[in-house]
């Protein structure tokens, strides 16, 4: 089976965990006998071809610096090189990137978000401006429903969403994010027993992962609980979250983007990891920090994997599940054994066979 494979977030130019099946499928595929040529993203003007690992890496402009101008100027140029080069696969597979113009080959589209998923959260939050700039973006998520034979969807919210945005009866195929268990694992013995404790989040910093939710949470623990909070990611909301916590006056550390190989160290260094978002797919770090033995909260809008959930965008309930889980040695020990436990079962290899499973179907 030849795959030609698009992706607008491929190492070393990654905002988030959108590439992560891509990796993991580029690691996978050799064993299965299947054929990739991955058209990437990078952050220049020319077009440009290398071996990764064996594998045929076209690499095409990536413009400015959000999804306003990146998704519209990949999606141009990637789909030019579609029309070159789709004619020697089985099989097109766009990873959430939009492509115009005709597929002649079976078209098989991974939904990592929906503009119409993000767009209502936005709006549920009173964030206005995010929502009508995702609101606007609706017409590159219809494009890709249209065209497509099949869809990968991470949740089953995720799949009604796109249904939500277009009147679609082909097949969805429900198949969540990994965790590579190798890499991810506990590094010592857990002990929760310090008198100050280490609370984290891993990921982008814009407005739809609620840090601002968390700083404002972590406040109300002062007169409780000793805490510190550690964020490792950047993004257009640094400088504003930092300005929050320096008027409130509570301790957090920005430690910037961590390179991969570095986070499981992270993860293995707090407490408890936080991910306080207020629009998710299926979350990779909350996968790597449970994986790690990290216990591990999230907001509702994750889907429910077993692990204690928190109404999105609400401080004071983060506030009450913060409190009630710091305070007990207890409760962290049995969440770090009940986060190590569920991780085990989103091996990549999994995750991955299912993956080509479906694309195989429409070949």
């Amino acid at each position: 089976m030849r795959i030609l494979l698009i992706t607008r977030e491929f190492p070393p130019y990654v905002k988030g965990g959108m590439s992560g099946i891509i990796v993991q499928m580029a690691k996978r595929s050799r064993e299965l006998g299947i054929h990739l040529t991955i058209i990437a993203n990078h952050p220049q003007l020319k077009t440009s071809l290398d071996l990764v690992n064996g594998i045929p890496v076209y690499r095409l402009p990536w413009l400015g610096s959000t999804f306003l101008t990146q998704l519209p100027s990949f999606g141009y140029y990637a789909s030019r090189l579609v029309k070159k080069l789709q004619d020697n696969h089985d099989v097109v597979y766009s990873n959430f990137s939009p492509l115009f113009g005709m597929i002649k080959r079976p078209f098989i589209v991974g939904f990592h978000a929906t503009r119409f998923g993000e767009a209502r959260a936005c709006k549920e939050i009173g964030k206005p401006v995010p929502a009508l700039l995702n609101r606007l973006y609706i017409p590159f998520d219809r494009i890709l429903i249209k065209k497509a034979d099949g869809i990968i969807a991470l949740t089953e919210k995720m799949a009604k969403e796109i249904r939500s945005v277009e009147d679609y009866e082909k097949e969805i195929e429900i198949i969540p994010g990994g965790v590579d268990t190798n890499i991810f694992r506990p590094l010592k013995y857990r002990d929760f027993s310090s008198p100050e404790k280490i609370v984290l989040y891993v990921g982008r910093l814009d407005s739809r992962k609620g840090v601002d939710i968390l700083i404002h949470a972590i406040k109300l623990l002062d007169r409780n609980i000793k805490t510190r909070l550690i964020v490792a990611g950047e993004g257009k909301e640094r400088e504003k979250l930092s300005q929050l916590a320096d008027s409130l006056s509570i301790p957090v550390n920005f430690i910037g983007a961590v390179p991969h190989e570095s986070l499981p160290e992270i993860y293995n260094s707090a407490d408890l990891f936080v991910l306080p978002s207020l629009y998710e797919g299926h979350p990779l770090v909350a996968l790597e920090a449970m994986a790690c033995g990290t216990p591990t909260l999230v907001s509702d809008a994750s889907p429910d994997i077993g692990i204690p959930r928190f109404k999105r965008g609400s401080v004071e309930e983060l506030h009450q599940i913060l409190l009630k889980t710091l305070f007990s040695e207890e409760t962290l020990n049995r969440l770090s054994k009940t986060s190590l436990g569920i991780s085990k079962n989103y091996s990549w290899d999994h995750i991955v066979d299912q993956t080509f499973s479906f694309i195989r179907k429409f070949v």
